[in-house]
């Protein structure tokens, strides 16, 4: 009998652990929901396209079955594919209309510049920066894009080639530091959200965000280097591929004089993304803005070329007419 009262016991305990836990967790799920739902709501590039009684019923309802369901209804409701969510590895991702990159151009595939005379080649491929802080892969990045300037620029270059196809994104800072070369000083383009204007800008050698410098926040010196002939050419390679952060270097290299695109267009993700920390080492990374060239354009369905162009040999021909003629 003693027995018995003392399983009772337990079982009622047991029971009772279980309901405070149902109860918590469902309470933190509605927790991490509504924090989830006041970020889009104030910080979404879409925010003043989407019924948000709406919006905030469907990620409560999601949250009642786990939180990854929220951030699925959320993101794929809020209907941008720049936006996600990152948990370790793990990226959650919405649920939108399947994008194709229409790449029947053939604008891929291996440039032969060494076929053209007192021309240099920069690919510049993508690149991601650690969350944790770690910037020694950066500093690498822009070592070896500056070296390999250095090392093919001399004097009498007739211009250069900077290739973007296949630039993804990333972290565009790295990028536009390793491009300073061929940058001039002052206005590259910029951040817009519709509120608030952010200027991306090259100052006294250095890269910065409004009033931050990126060189400082990779311990890269400013002024590495800078071509010879200030003067030459720039053509900037495209293609479908060139997304995210590679079309925010497109759009900063349109503020030199002597630029000509030729590819395709690109992807059509030139907007800003904000990583937003969430509890448990996990993030947020939402769009909030466009991207703009100095000129104040913003291009939210992608960087069409000023050349278009169907074939690796085909680029070639074109791009040497414009340098040569």
């Amino acid at each position: 009998m003693h027995a018995f009262v003392k399983t009772a016991k337990l079982n009622i305990l047991l029971l009772l652990v279980l309901s405070v836990c149902a109860v918590s967790c469902a309470e933190s799920n509605e927790d991490f929901a509504d924090k989830l739902i006041a970020t889009f709501q104030s910080k979404s590039i879409n925010k003043g396209q989407i019924d948000w009684v709406e919006f905030s019923a469907k990620v409560q309802e999601s949250a009642r079955i786990s939180k990854d369901s929220a951030i699925v209804t959320a993101l794929t409701l809020n209907n941008n594919p720049h936006s996600w969510y990152k948990r370790g590895d793990l990226p959650l991702k919405g649920y939108y209309a399947q994008q194709i990159v229409n790449d029947s151009c053939a604008s891929t595939g291996f440039f032969n510049s060494k076929l053209l005379r007192d021309v240099g080649y920069v690919r510049v491929p993508r690149f991601s920066s650690s969350l944790s802080g770690d910037q020694s892969g950066a500093k690498a990045y822009i070592a070896e894009i500056i070296s390999k300037v250095k090392q093919q620029d001399r004097p009498g270059m007739k211009g250069w080639i900077i290739d973007l196809r296949g630039n993804g994104g990333g972290d565009m800072w790295p990028m536009l530091i390793a491009l300073e070369p061929f940058l001039g000083e002052g206005v590259l383009g910029g951040f817009n959200d519709g509120e608030e204007l952010q200027e991306w800008r090259l100052k006294s050698g250095a890269v910065y965000l409004d009033r931050q410098s990126q060189n400082s926040r990779f311990d890269v010196d400013p002024g590495q280097y800078k071509v010879v002939n200030g003067r030459a050419k720039i053509v900037v390679l495209i293609n479908g591929n060139t997304g995210s952060s590679g079309e925010a270097v497109a759009i900063a290299l349109k503020s030199l004089k002597q630029v000509k695109y030729f590819g395709v267009k690109t992807h059509g993700f030139a907007t800003s993304n904000e990583i937003i920390p969430f509890p448990g080492g996990e993030y947020l990374i939402l769009t909030t803005g466009f991207m703009q060239d100095i000129h104040g354009k913003q291009y939210p369905e992608g960087i069409h070329p000023d050349v278009l162009t169907c074939s690796v040999d085909q680029l070639r021909e074109q791009v040497s007419n414009w340098l040569y003629k």
